[in-house]
């Protein structure tokens, strides 16, 4: 697909990075700052925290939550997967869940870990997955894919509200996770010249009691779900 290729090998990105540094006193943990410009910037969460929800704290994941570990493996299996079209050997259930997800739905990945920035707003970031979807539809159509593994606990537990213009919106983790997808998703449309036919969070998540693992994917929500509704938002950033 033209816009895949349009993303994947856009110029700029070749000056996009990715750099890893020891976090906390014994320096085994790790955490990840992105380059553009050769300079260090700031990620995208860190922007849209910054400007609709500084006061947020996180609540400490409760017993059942995945851990970062698992996420991070998952990540991988289905990058993996969207590179080579096969299932990874040893399949993390959540991976199984996500690729069946995508089967149903007709969702052909074809990258993942992809990184970009945005020379307007000043941030960098990496997209989890994109696809296409070539059947049953007249046009290939291109998807931007954000994963989210684990439970939905504390996901849509209130902190009052975002920022103004969105003040009607409850601060939730949820809401994050759609300014995270729609904030890229412009990035996409604005300075790459990428048309985006659909945008979804991938929630993986397992029940507590039965272990059970269920993919749900969330659309855009209410406060953001026209064009025009997220150009305002962007600009507002």
């Amino acid at each position: 697909m033209d816009q895949v290729r349009a993303l994947t090998g856009h110029e700029r990105n070749k000056d996009v990075g990715m750099r890893r540094f020891p976090i906390g006193k014994t320096g085994k943990r790790t955490s990840v700052c992105f380059t553009h410009h050769r300079r260090v910037s700031p990620g995208l969460h860190r922007t849209i925290q910054k400007r609709w929800f500084p006061k947020y704290r996180v609540v400490k994941k409760q017993g059942g939550c995945s851990s970062r570990a698992i996420g991070s493996r998952v990540d991988q299996q289905l990058l993996e997967y969207a590179r080579t079209g096969r299932i990874p050997k040893r399949p993390n259930k959540y991976t199984k869940i996500a690729i069946d997800f995508f089967r149903k739905n007709k969702i052909k990945l074809q990258e993942g870990q992809v990184m970009i920035a945005s020379d307007e707003k000043g941030f960098a970031t990496a997209i989890d997955l994109i696809g296409v979807r070539t059947e049953g539809v007249t046009r290939p159509q291109f998807f931007l894919i954000e994963i989210k593994t684990g439970y939905s606990v504390g996901a849509t537990r209130s902190q009052g509200t975002l920022a103004a213009p969105l003040d009607k919106v409850p601060n939730t983790q949820q809401a994050h996770h759609q300014l995270q997808l729609l904030t890229m998703d412009e990035l996409l449309q604005r300075e790459y010249r990428v048309t985006v036919h659909r945008a979804i969070v991938l929630y993986l998540q397992e029940d507590a009691r039965t272990k059970k693992v269920t993919a749900f994917a969330a659309p855009y929500p209410e406060w953001c779900r026209t064009r025009g509704q997220r150009r305002a938002i962007w600009d507002a950033m």
